[in-house]
């Protein structure tokens, strides 16, 4: 039995931390508080710091911000629903408009 153990690697070991006291929106406040304090300073950079979080905060995007599985799941299921109602209201709208206007083809057609 150890002869098969020999040629086989060891598993690698993972480091999980999980920290007892975490809430992400009192970090999030802080941070916030920490870019409204330096950005009182006059300090452009702080500014435009400040502004560029702001917006990708807003949009669901940017460098360090990852957004949940729930909110992505949610976003593409909205997606998805969006692109089934335009679809439907494509066929709708294609069968309404050749019952209305086939009969007139038609009779252009046949002179």
């Amino acid at each position: 039995m150890a002869l098969f153990r020999f040629f086989r690697p060891p598993k690698h070991q993972r480091y999980e931390y999980k920290p007892r006291f975490y809430d992400p929106a009192k970090e999030d406040l802080q941070e916030r508080l920490r870019m409204v304090e330096r950005s009182k300073e006059n300090d452009p950079e702080a500014v435009k710091a400040r502004i560029s979080a702001g917006l990708a905060r807003r949009s669901g995007g940017g460098g360090s911000y990852r957004v949940s599985a729930e909110a992505r799941r949610q976003t593409l299921y909205r997606s998805n629903m969006r692109l089934v109602l335009v679809f439907v209201f494509l066929v709708v709208g294609t069968i309404l408009v050749l019952l209305k206007f086939l009969p007139t083809l038609l009779a252009l057609i046949e002179n």
